[in-house]
């Protein structure tokens, strides 16, 4: 995994090197991969794929401690803001898990402080409010005809 990531630059085919992931992913397990990712070495990297990353790895998601909540985190903080606020909102609503949905919330939170830092206009961020709304309406509505699962904690 390593010589795949080092040959690839932003500008490189960012398709390949999600196939070249996904096969690591797939075959070695998040332990293998998500240390190389958190590298700042990568920092370029995951910023360009940072959606299809998030989308990649939050099935993986086992846990708040996990390293791959770590990595969660890591591409809320460096990703482009308003392309992970919308990441991260259609992980959520895509989730049937109560803890799954909350262990979003941090990184959510990091996007949202990065966007106000942007200066965003406000009825962005009302847009933003109104979609978390209407996210955890839809949650409580799963939850409460017992249509979640729920992750290890």
């Amino acid at each position: 995994m390593e010589k795949p990531l080092a040959e690839f630059g932003v500008h490189k085919d960012s398709g390949l090197l999600l196939a070249t992931i996904r096969g690591k992913l797939d075959n070695e397990g998040a332990e293998r991969v998500v240390p190389i990712l958190l590298r700042s070495q990568y920092n370029d990297i995951v910023y360009e794929i940072g959606w299809e990353l998030l989308m990649m790895f939050v099935p993986q998601l086992k846990s708040r401690d996990s390293l791959t909540y770590s990595l969660l985190c890591h591409i809320a903080e460096i990703g482009n803001p308003k392309e992970m606020c919308l990441a991260f909102l259609e992980s959520m609503e895509g989730t049937y898990s109560m803890n799954t949905f909350t262990a979003l919330l941090q990184p959510l939170r990091i996007v949202l402080d990065h966007l106000l830092s942007t200066k965003l206009q406000y009825s962005t961020l009302m847009s933003v409010r109104t979609l978390l709304i209407k996210y955890c309406i839809v949650l409580k509505m799963r939850k409460s005809t017992g249509l979640t699962e729920d992750i290890t904690e």
